[in-house]
């Protein structure tokens, strides 16, 4: 295992054209600094509010077929492909300003990594293509984890992702996390070893990365907690949609049980 990136992305801007060199090299960096302490552990103590409210009416995980105009909500899973939970909150309903905030300085920042404007998909745009806010959490009981993929296809060239950390390695869980392959030497890079709160992360989707099981050695850590906005295509719903989507997902997480499928 190689050291974690010796030649980490500092927040100056000053050192983008070194970021960006990194990025483009390896497929990922760790931006230090870029949020404030406050203002990351305001996000952190709003969403484990409301996961710790909601968690007794969670649905299950849902991966696409996502409907404009839908509330936000609670899911979680345990199959083989993933163990977590996952928030889901969308645009047209009512978002923090503060939370606002740190996706508006985490998009302008990864405009220096990628094509789009900073404000790309804080709305929903032309075709019903947009973003909506996801927080996952790895639990440590049971053990989360997400397997080993990637995001696309190959041939779609780098698809440029952000993560914020909600929480740190060490304090909040012994091992395990966020991993990516390196794309210039092909190892395995656990992010989490570098990556702590107020930091931001960017990788090429496209990379095989994953999480490994996130584990505690001691009582009370909550696990491995990040946020990030996920672009998509918002479909239109009728009086079929939500419950057609449940359906699809109960014989999906059926059929990965039984190893009849991968999801990813």
């Amino acid at each position: 295992m190689e050291a974690l990136l010796k030649n980490t992305a500092q927040r100056n801007e000053e050192n983008f054209d070194l970021n960006i060199a990194y990025f483009k090299q390896n497929g990922f960096c760790v931006i230090k600094g870029v949020f404030e302490s406050s203002d990351v552990i305001k996000e952190r103590e709003r969403v484990l509010s409301i996961i710790q409210e909601q968690k007794t009416k969670e649905s299950r995980f849902v991966r696409g077929s996502l409907f404009l105009g839908e509330e936000n909500f609670l899911s979680f899973s345990k199959i083989p492909s993933w163990c977590m939970s996952r928030l889901y909150e969308f645009t047209w309903n009512s978002m923090p300003k503060s939370t606002l905030e740190i996706h508006s300085k985490a998009m302008f920042v990864k405009k220096h990594f990628d094509y789009r404007d900073e404000h790309f998909g804080l709305g929903v745009g032309e075709k019903f293509y947009g973003h909506y806010l996801s927080t996952s959490l790895y639990p440590t009981n049971p053990a989360g984890y997400l397997i080993e993929h990637f995001d696309g296809h190959k041939e779609d060239g780098t698809i440029v992702h952000y993560m914020v950390p909600l929480s740190n390695k060490g304090s909040d869980f012994s091992s395990g996390g966020l991993f990516i392959i390196n794309k210039s030497n092909g190892k395995k890079i656990l992010i989490d070893d570098e990556a702590k709160m107020g930091d931001l992360i960017i990788f090429d989707g496209t990379l095989v990365h994953g999480v490994d099981k996130v584990l505690a050695s001691k009582d009370q850590q909550m696990g491995r907690l990040a946020q990030f906005m996920i672009s998509t295509y918002f479909e239109k719903p009728n009086f079929y949609s939500l419950p057609l989507r449940k359906i699809k997902i109960f014989f999906k997480e059926l059929l990965n049980r039984h190893g009849l499928i991968q999801l990813r």
